[in-house]
């Protein structure tokens, strides 16, 4: 799909089917597009997660033998159709499927990411939604995540609360 493409870089076996969603992820970084091309991560198992607007070109992320994942997704930064100002196209929302995908990569990844870099744009909206949500799972402060100047993104956030309590039962904040 398009919008939505992992590219597992490492031979890495996945943890269990059937275990829970507490990793050793031990950070979560949120970043801009910028400082997500300039990071260069050595010595520690890591991922992204790279979120761009649809048509635009993947981000160019440094990788070596110890990233596990590159997860790209394309999505508008909207909070509803209704607020969608680009008569030239139609608008691409986050959604269930999408955040789905993050989960299975999470939980594929989870026994064996030491740091997971987020990023879209600006590193404020989408990306900080999804952080926030993850650093939740993780029982990591989500405050660097949700507080000024980031402002995650409402749509995000209610659909990976949704999307999370289907899969689980398990309601997260």
């Amino acid at each position: 799909m398009p919008w939505c493409k992992r590219t597992s870089i490492s031979g890495h076996k996945p943890g269990d089917e059937n275990s829970t969603f507490s990793g050793i992820i031990m950070k979560i970084l949120l970043r801009n597009k910028r400082e997500a091309e300039q990071l260069e991560i050595k010595g520690s198992t890591h991922g992204f997660i790279s979120v761009t607007d649809p048509g635009v070109d993947d981000v160019k992320l440094h990788f070596n033998t110890d990233t596990l994942l590159i997860r790209n997704l394309k999505f508008d930064d909207i909070l509803s159709i209704d607020t969608w100002q680009q008569p030239l196209r139609e608008p691409v929302l986050f959604d269930k499927q999408m955040a789905n995908h993050i989960f299975d990569d999470y939980k594929y990844f989870q026994d064996i990411m030491e740091i997971l870099v987020i990023h879209c744009h600006a590193g404020i909206s989408r990306s900080a939604a999804i952080a926030t949500f993850l650093a939740k799972l993780e029982g990591i402060d989500s405050t660097p995540y949700c507080t000024w100047p980031k402002s995650p993104n409402a749509l995000v956030s209610s659909v990976l609360r949704h999307a999370w309590y289907e899969r689980t039962g398990v309601l997260v904040p």
